[in-house]
């Protein structure tokens, strides 16, 4: 583990998506949303088909699937509180019964925790889905403590590709940024790690595929692994090229005085 010289504790932070990084869903989490927001929808006499409200939530990556379904009530605002109550009652029933966990993610981000790494959630899905699912798949919320930003407590229109939870996230914990990453599963969260000036990590056990990849360069993923199983190896592997680099700019810093 490497850990910082002056207090000898971690001094890495891993900021995680939750779908498609902790769980997936068995017909694609992508795919839950959708059919979730289409029947709160239709329970509200709004006619509105699966495929537009996913054309909808992909034209808009930076909004929660529940902005996105109430984007189409705009023309019926006595209609939003109901539809959210109705879509965070549809989500906490059918999001835990639809998952199943990415194998190894609970033992891989135990062990990280139990090394000092930092652990915080930036997703999508609300807080009370969460609350559910995340036990549920062999996880401690004490892991993540008070740094989950989700769709119901991230400002509107402040969810990835924005980095606005990540930035809150690092100055919550007062981790250098060159310490930090964001692990996830699309091009919305490399862009958000982008935008924050974080270590973006992609895993392929979610919506990205290495060709959607090998088309945004301007996303600079260093890292892409198969599942968030191999998080440790990544960061360890990070924060030694950090520390080596430091050895070096040192070495070359008191050469230069002693000339």
């Amino acid at each position: 583990m490497v850990r910082s010289h002056e207090d000898n504790t971690s001094i890495a932070h891993a900021i995680l998506d939750a779908d498609g990084v902790l769980f997936e869903g068995t017909t694609g989490v992508n795919g839950l949303f959708v059919s979730i927001g289409t029947a709160c929808l239709a329970e509200l006499d709004v006619d509105i088909t699966h495929e537009e409200l996913a054309a909808e939530m992909e034209m808009d990556p930076g909004k929660s699937p529940r902005e996105v379904m109430l984007g189409f009530l705009k023309n019926s605002p006595e209609l939003i509180q109901e539809a959210i109550r109705r879509h965070r009652q549809l989500s906490i029933t059918d999001i835990p019964r639809g998952i199943k966990p990415i194998d190894g993610a609970a033992e891989t981000l135990g062990a990280l925790h139990e090394d000092g790494v930092t652990l915080s959630i930036n997703s999508a899905a609300d807080r009370d889905v969460l609350d559910i699912v995340i036990p549920q798949i062999g996880m401690d919320m004490r892991w993540f403590g008070d740094r989950m930003f989700t769709a119901d407590n991230t400002p509107g229109g402040h969810n990835k590709p924005e980095p606005y939870a990540i930035n809150e996230l690092v100055r919550r914990t007062k981790i250098p940024k060159e310490s930090t990453f964001m692990v996830g599963d699309s091009t919305s969260d490399a862009a958000a790690a982008h935008y924050a000036d974080v270590e973006p990590v992609v895993v392929l056990t979610g919506n990205l595929t290495l060709e959607e990849l090998d088309r945004r360069e301007d996303l600079s993923v260093r890292y892409i692994i198969p599942s968030v199983t191999l998080l440790g190896s990544v960061i360890y592997q990070h924060l030694t090229q950090i520390e080596r680099q430091a050895d070096i700019q040192k070495k070359i810093l008191t050469a230069t005085a002693a000339q």
